[in-house]
């Protein structure tokens, strides 16, 4: 297994707010967003990774295809 970078941006929405205004904000993570290339060309590894907006934390799991 090749270590891919620690944190990089899979995805973003901009929105704008108002002060104390809060929103729901849905978006999706292209599972290519996760993957890098390495020796043998590009890859998406299985396993377990973060998702971090702001200062929520949230866990979810890429299956291979």
């Amino acid at each position: 297994s090749v270590a891919p970078p620690v944190e990089r941006l899979g995805a973003f929405v901009s929105t704008e707010l108002e002060p104390g205004e809060e929103r729901r904000v849905d978006f999706e993570v292209d599972p290519e967003s996760m993957g890098f290339y390495a020796e043998g060309g590009f890859r998406i590894e299985p396993g377990a990774f973060s998702a971090r907006v702001f200062d929520q934390v949230q866990e979810f799991i890429f299956a291979p295809l």
